[in-house]
């Protein structure tokens, strides 16, 4: 299991072969304290590679109750990091993988697994994100958890972590130039020339994911679009489990319908409906999660084909979902196109009062720079 979690980093081909092995070695000879990360790590292939959600979120509960029943404490914060870090989130909230990754972080610790807990504090941080969580407070966290990794030398680890650090230092206006990932955590251009190198594809596939959502949020939607294609492109190769994929998918489906709405182009438009399916099959195993992504996803597709009543009802709709749900940066994203809706329809007074709106969310989520530029921008 070890072995799979370096493999996982370079060629996922073998963690198959791994986890397959292990698993079958578990059965045959029966159950020891590692069977619990086995099955932990089954899961993760299960949702994954394969969309068995509900097969992966069994294993993944299976894993903790022989980790509650074989007291297996010293490397409890693996089996944990691995259920709340990669299975959890397409079923549960997302919100509530936040505790238990972070105990796993101290586990770790205590027990002195430096790399495990290292990877469990780097998802901790990643979802606090991706949570919506205050931005300043998660920068905080990544920049001292970050002196932290590079003091006991987990350069592997917090390489993952700085992408996600500077995407929220150019959301909070941080960064000289927001469209690009290079500022005070990063350079762009050396840390993606590093990661091809390496054939290091988890970490390409980050920092093309993070690049365009910078770069869609500031509106350079070509280079949104080449980023994201760039990112669509390893997905569809790799086995890659975490809610990444699902925050990516949301992307990718805003930037591709934007561009199908402006350039009529058959592909765009295609590319656009698979990423709805896509969410909308992740959204009846964890609605609370992809509810509000979807019913935006789709008031733009409703506006793209001229459907402009189902449009507004859907906007709305996810306006009020991710509130419900507790997204605040997507219930910001929805208010901002909501408002490109209604002043490209001609109504100036309603595309106000959703601006304004956009514009105090993103200042609750901390992100300055964004609401900046949507002033900035502002078409009226």
């Amino acid at each position: 299991i070890i072995l799979s979690f370096f493999a996982n980093l370079t060629k996922q081909k073998i963690v198959f072969f791994l986890v397959f092995r292990a698993m079958q070695i578990s059965l045959s000879h029966g159950i020891c304290k590692e069977s619990a990360n086995c099955f932990a790590s089954y899961g993760s292939l299960l949702s994954g590679s394969f969309d068995d959600f509900n097969g992966a979120y069994r294993f993944g509960k299976l894993s903790i109750r022989l980790l509650e029943k074989l007291q297996v404490k010293e490397f409890s914060h693996r089996i944990i990091s691995t259920v709340y870090g990669l299975i959890n989130s397409w079923v549960e909230h997302h919100h509530a993988s936040l505790n238990p990754l972070k105990a796993a972080y101290q586990n770790g610790i205590r027990y002195g697994d430096i790399q495990w807990a290292f990877t469990s504090i780097q998802q901790y941080c990643i979802h606090r994100y991706q949570c919506g969580n205050d931005l300043a407070s998660v920068e905080e966290d990544l920049r001292k958890y970050g002196k932290l990794m590079t003091e006991f030398k987990q350069a592997t680890v917090l390489k993952y972590c700085l992408p996600y650090r500077q995407a929220i230092l150019n959301l909070m206006g941080l960064s000289s130039n927001p469209l690009q990932l290079t500022g005070d955590a990063m350079n762009q251009e050396n840390l993606l020339n590093s990661a091809l190198e390496r054939k290091n594809i988890n970490l390409v596939f980050v920092i093309f994911s993070q690049c365009s959502v910078v770069t869609y949020m500031f509106g350079d939607y070509d280079v949104a679009s080449e980023m994201a294609d760039k990112a669509q492109y390893i997905v569809d190769r790799s086995n890659s489990p975490t809610y990444a994929v699902c925050s990516h998918t949301f992307y990718y489906g805003l930037i591709t319908l934007l561009l199908a709405r402006k350039t009529k182009d058959k592909r765009w438009e295609g590319l656009a409906k698979n990423a709805i399916e896509k969410m909308k099959n992740w959204t009846k195993f964890a609605p609370s999660n992809c509810e509000q992504k979807l019913h935006l996803m789709e008031a733009e597709y409703a506006y793209f084909l001229g459907e402009y009543e189902i449009a507004e009802r859907l906007y709305d709709s996810a306006i009020e979902k991710a509130g419900i749900n507790g997204f605040i940066q997507e219930q910001a994203l929805a208010f901002e196109r909501a408002g490109m809706f209604y002043f490209e329809k001609g109504n100036v007074s309603k595309a106000s009062q959703y601006y304004g709106k956009a514009h105090n969310s993103y200042l609750t989520w901390g992100a300055k720079g964004k609401a900046d530029h949507l002033l900035r921008n502002c078409p009226f």
